[in-house]
C-alpha cells in the first residue's frame, strides 16, 4: 500500500498484495482544497483495505520522506497493522529502523480520528479538527502524513503540514513528499 502526496491537496492511495488481494486506487481532494477535515467515509474506505491486507499475515512498513531541499530519509517498521473498523482502525507499529527518527512510535496503539470521528485521547480538543486531517492522533502528534501540502517547507501554523518530527524537522516545517508502503514480511515477490 502506498500513500503519497503528489500535488497540492491530492492524495493517491493504492493497495496491492501478492496474497491475491485486488488493487484499489482512489483519489480525493484533501484538506488543502476542502478546508475541512478528512471525512470519516474516505478514511474508512482506505483503512478497511489496509486492515484486510494486514490481518491476513504480518506486514512491514516503509515510510519515505523528502524535504523541499531534496534531502530524503526513511523510517522502516518490521511490524505494521491496522485493526478493523469495530476497533476504530487502531494502529499497531513497532520495530523501527532508518534515518528519519521514530516519530510513529508516539502514535502506536491509537485509534484513527477524523473531523467527524474524534477518537484521540486528548479531551480538550479534537486533533483531527485542529490539523484538518485524519490520523492516528495521540495528544496530538509527532508525525502526520495526511496534513496540508504546502509549496515550501515553512508553514505558519504548527502541525498543519506533512510532518515528521521531532527527530528530523520541526513542527513548523512541512515535507515535500511522503509515501507509506506496506508489504508482507519476508515477501520475496515485492521489491
Amino acid at each position: 500500500m502506498a500513500v503519497s502526496r503528489t500535488a497540492p491537496g491530492v492524495v493517491e492511495t493504492s493497495v496491492s498484495s501478492s496474497a491475491g488481494a485486488s488493487s484499489v486506487l482512489f483519489s480525493f481532494l484533501g484538506a488543502a482544497k476542502q478546508k475541512e477535515p478528512l471525512p470519516a467515509e474516505i478514511a474508512k474506505s482506505g483503512n478497511t483495505n489496509i486492515h484486510r491486507l494486514t490481518s491476513q499475515k504480518p506486514h512491514e512498513l516503509m515510510v519515505d520522506l523528502e524535504r523541499f531541499n531534496g534531502e530524503i530519509r526513511h523510517a522502516a517498521y518490521s511490524s505494521f497493522s491496522v485493526a478493523s473498523e469495530s476497533k476504530k482502525f487502531k494502529l499497531h507499529v513497532s520495530g523501527y529502523s532508518g534515518n528519519a527518527g521514530d516519530s510513529f512510535v508516539y502514535h502506536n496503539g491509537q485509534f484513527f480520528s477524523t473531523g467527524d470521528q474524534d477518537n484521540d485521547p486528548f479531551q480538550m480538543v479534537s486533533c483531527a479538527e485542529g490539523t484538518a486531517g485524519g490520523w492516528w492522533f495521540n495528544t496530538c502528534l509527532t508525525c502526520n502524513l495526511n496534513g496540508f501540502w504546502y509549496s515550501s517547507e515553512t508553514q505558519l501554523v504548527r502541525d498543519m503540514g506533512i510532518t515528521w518530527s521531532p527527530d528530523w524537522i520541526n513542527i513548523y516545517s512541512s515535507l515535500k513528499t511522503s509515501a507509506m508502503k506496506i508489504r508482507p514480511v519476508n515477501d520475496t515477490l515485492l521489491p
